[in-house]
Parts: C-alpha cells; structure tokens; sequence
C-alpha cells in the first residue's frame, strides 16, 4: 500500500533515472559500495574494501547517449572499507573518512564525552549517557538527537547544559519492537534527519502507519506532521522535500513546508535498497531532454501590444523572435 499526492503537480518533483548501472569492486565476493558523492559530471564511489571508484558522464562515440563510466579507481591503505567520501574541488583533493573518523562528540557507554581537535585533540568534558546502547545519533549546533536501544525512544541532548530530554518512541507499537542495531535485518528502525540548525525530523512507528515529527533542540514540536503508509527503509533530506523509500518499493516525497506528497514514485522491477543524497546533486544524462525543448515564437513590441504566439515553430527562422522553453521536472530520480 501506497499513498498518493494529496494536490498533484503538473511537474512532479522527482523522476527515476539510472546512473551507473553495476558497481563492483574487486573481491571474492565482490565488496559493496558504501558511499557516493557526486561533482558536475563525476560520481566517487567509496567501497567496503577500500577502493575509491570515479565514473565520468561519457559517450562511447557520437552516435549513442552518454552514460557514466569507470575511469580510474584506487585504494586507501591496509584496504580499510570507506566510511565517507568528500570532495574539495579549490585544492583537488578527496577527502577519505576510513574506519577511525575524529570526533567532537564521542558517545561511550557511560558517558558523552566532547573533544576539540585544533593542533591536537583535546578533551573538554563529559556527562553520563541516558542509555548504553545508542542506536543512531545526529548533531546540530549544541543540540544531539539520539535513538537509544533499551527505552526505544528518541532523546534531545543539550550539549552546553548536559540535560536529556526523552521526546517520542520510536515505536509505540508493543507487537514491533525497534532494532537491535543500526544494521539489524528485523525490527523498526529509528531515523533522525537534521532539517535546518537546532531542527530534528524523527520517524515514530505506530502500528499502522509512521508519523514524522518535526522537533527544536528543545524537544519542542514544530511545523506540522508527516505520515507513510508503512516504516520507511531509507530517508534522505533535499530541502524543501524528505524523500522515503518504503518497503514496497514505492519512492514517497514530502513537502516540508506545506506537509503534502508533492509525488510518488512507483515501485521498479529493480529491488530498491538505499536512498543516498548528494549535496551537489547528480548531473545524469535526460533520455527526454530533446522531447521537452521546444522552440517557441515570440511577438516583437508593437506599441502597446504584445502577441505572443504558442504554437510550435516548424517553418525555422523567421522575422519574430525565438526562444526555448524547457519543461524538465526540476529534479532527476
């Protein structure tokens, strides 16, 4: 079961384009990819046995569509699995995030411990932990949001004042228990999306649907609610949308703002695991670009009228002015 847009747009949102097709890394069995980033026409690819992978928006020759291909790969030391790929294009550089990341806000079983990393890292303070086993946790500003395993609820830290503020369960359902572990193949799984500085968006399964609650640093409800059909297994954030992915396969996309499905995409015959975003976005080739240019007239000013002809120009150049309209959706899926 699957929603549907409570006001359909004449342009949805979003639409469902293949990138790059297989992904393997070497490896008996080959090795997964873990993370993606994008930058203009390349997409990094890091994987669980190290290797970094760029694929490049091509075209085999000039009579078939561009598509992205392997140029290189390369391998991080001791082959440690990638953990996080970010690119800084001013000096050239990937930075690689690979087993032992540097914290600011270390949570241990007893204890959240902050450190300062400048010329060294240095400790600064802790304060005890509300739970030992901590599920998932996000950060923003001096504020963490925490799913923590043996209450099954969401939780606001303050980090400057050390309070903890219990907020909402992740499932209030007693017959569907929450995961064990952030990688557990059973039970409801928390998710806590960082929308704006000192704003948390937490999913919260009730039994027969998921509600999305918007929350302030504070533990404060803000905006409104979301709401799915059934628990989400992927979430990722384009503001102003949060794009689900739901365990039929279905792709659901919220308006922050308004709350309403602004689309819904159908399930594909290709099993959909993961939503993964980019902060630069994909540049993908458009099967339908060509389709959605169209060369319009336009009526040169005449005193004070103005003609403005819509049909298409199909006689070429002529006295009147001409300019292209694009109708492509304002994102590529």
């Amino acid at each position: 079961m699957s929603s549907a847009p409570t006001k359909p747009l004449d342009v949805p949102p979003y639409q469902i384009e293949p990138l790059i097709s297989n992904v393997t890394a070497r490896g008996t069995p080959p090795e997964p990819e873990r993370q993606h980033y994008s930058l203009g026409s390349e997409i990094y690819v890091g994987c669980a046995n190290g290797e970094l992978h760029r694929y490049a928006l091509q075209a085999d020759n000039p009579n078939t569509p561009e598509s992205y291909q392997l140029l290189s790969r390369q391998s991080v030391p001791n082959d440690k699995p990638i953990d996080e790929v970010v690119l800084v294009p001013s000096i050239n550089r990937a930075l690689i995030l690979s087993v032992d990341p540097i914290d600011f806000c270390v949570i241990k079983r007893t204890a959240i411990a902050m450190y300062s990393l400048g010329e060294r890292l240095t400790f600064l303070r802790d304060f005890p932990s509300p739970s030992p086993r901590v599920l998932l946790a996000k950060r923003s500003s001096h504020y963490l949001c925490i799913a923590e395993a043996d209450s099954g609820e969401y939780h606001v830290i303050n980090l400057d004042a050390g309070t903890v503020l219990p907020v909402l369960p992740v499932s209030q359902d007693p017959s569907s228990p929450i995961a064990t572990s952030p990688n557990a193949a059973t039970g409801i799984k928390p998710f806590i999306v960082v929308v704006s500085p000192g704003e948390f968006l937490i999913l919260s399964w009730t039994g027969g649907s998921t509600l999305g609650v918007f929350i302030t640093g504070e533990g404060d409800p803000v905006r409104g609610t979301l709401q799915w059909p059934d628990h989400p297994l992927s979430v990722s954030l384009d503001y102003p949308y949060i794009t689900t992915l739901l365990p039929n396969g279905t792709i659901e996309i919220h308006n922050i703002e308004t709350q309403l499905i602004a689309q819904v995409v159908a399930a594909s015959d290709t099993p959909r695991t993961s939503l993964i975003g980019s902060f630069n976005g994909y540049l993908v080739p458009s099967r339908e670009r060509s389709d959605k240019m169209k060369m319009k007239k336009v009526g040169l000013v005449r005193g004070s009228k103005v003609n403005v002809a819509i049909e298409e120009n199909k006689e070429g150049v002529s006295s009147e002015e001409e300019i292209h309209e694009e109708s492509i959706p304002p994102y590529d899926i």
